[in-house]
């Protein structure tokens, strides 16, 4: 996921807060991040960046059950 976010970010540099927003809204669903503290954005594991990062190229695709 860490060269694909890198590639992202020289593409579009803009690109990593709508990233870090999506993966924020991932943790934590009902508060997102409120810029205090970015330390649990490096606790999210890899399915976790894939998801925010598929969200932020809008190719996410919600899955019903």
């Amino acid at each position: 996921m860490h060269e694909a976010e890198q590639t992202l970010w020289e593409k579009d540099w803009t690109s990593r807060q709508d990233f870090v927003d999506n993966l924020a809204r991932i943790l934590s669903p009902i508060h997102g991040y409120r810029k205090q503290s970015g330390l649990d954005l490096l606790d999210a594991t890899a399915a976790q960046r894939a998801e925010a990062f598929l969200r932020t190229i809008n190719q996410w695709e919600e899955t019903k059950l």
